[in-house]
């Protein structure tokens, strides 16, 4: 299996260019970088190619000096909120621009995840389906235009809510097969849902793209380091031996890392965290 890291924690910390440096001393190659900029950013609002092929152009070129590639962009917003639906089409519009991001970046292809709603809803299963679909449409349709993939992230319910539509494996396996697409399975998505990640590994098969590596406390799914919260590692291990050669383990870093930015020799304490991390990817993507 391949593996990636996931980029944002460092470019927080170090800025771009150290970044990319210490992402490749950990030995990894790849990277999950999400996006950052708000649907009504000049991001999605008035910069044409030309600006989003200058904002790529840095991007690409600080980690391919260093021999890192950027193999997933995230997108990081949600597709629809309940108290701003006016705001829908200007957040498909980012997922949009994204895959043209993806294709600049020379990126395997965009992670979107399905709508959800963080109001109760009596139709919630069925809205929320709805909703995604027609986002993936139009989001599919740019991907196919710049000849990069469209991958799928577990949808996740907020508390009070109840399951919106892609929390299932049974639901992102349907929703890959309609879009000939593969999915990113996020554990902690899983957990929020009252689903096991590694039932829905296996209920992926070969549609599984990649699994990120994260953990959370067990009573209010707060980020923890991974192996040492409330997640069944031992069963998503097992699962993730039957995953397709071609998948990726991709360690995230947000939330539990900035605990020890609290040492006073907190580059000693992260140099040794990001050597353990490192082992606990090997481990998941059986190198070791």
């Amino acid at each position: 299996m391949n593996t990636a890291i996931q980029a944002g924690f460092f470019i927080r910390k170090y800025g771009m260019e150290r970044a990319a440096k210490e992402i490749a001393a950990l030995g990894y190659e790849n990277v999950f970088y999400t996006l950052q900029f708000r649907y009504d950013d000049p991001f999605n609002t008035t910069w044409g190619d030309k600006e989003i092929g200058e904002f790529c152009d840095e991007v690409k070129s600080v980690f391919s000096k260093n021999g890192v590639r950027v193999k997933y962009l995230a997108a990081n917003i949600e597709l629809f909120n309940d108290h701003k639906p006016d705001t829908t089409a200007a957040r498909i519009q980012y997922c949009v621009n994204a895959a043209k991001v993806a294709k600049m970046l020379g990126a395997d292809g965009v992670a979107v995840k399905p709508a959800a709603f963080c109001k109760a809803k009596a139709d919630l299963k069925e809205a929320s389906k709805k909703n995604t679909l027609e986002a993936f449409d139009q989001i599919k349709k740019a991907c196919d235009e710049q000849g990069v993939e469209m991958f799928i992230l577990n949808n996740f319910a907020y508390p009070a809510v109840g399951a919106c539509y892609g929390c299932s494996g049974d639901e992102l396996k349907e929703l890959c097969e309609q879009y000939k697409a593969r999915a990113i399975v996020n554990p902690i998505h899983a957990q929020k849902s009252a689903k096991l990640a590694s039932d829905m590994i296996s209920v992926l098969g070969d549609s599984l793209e990649a699994f990120l590596v994260s953990d959370c406390e067990s009573g209010l799914n707060s980020s923890m380091m991974p192996l040492m919260g409330c997640l069944d590692y031992l069963s998503i291990k097992q699962a993730l031996e039957k995953a397709p050669e071609d998948s990726c383990i991709v360690l995230m870093m947000d939330g539990y890392v900035q605990h020890f930015e609290k040492f006073p020799d907190n580059e000693n304490v992260l140099t040794a965290l990001g050597g353990y991390l490192a082992g606990v990817v090997d481990l998941l993507a059986g190198k070791i």
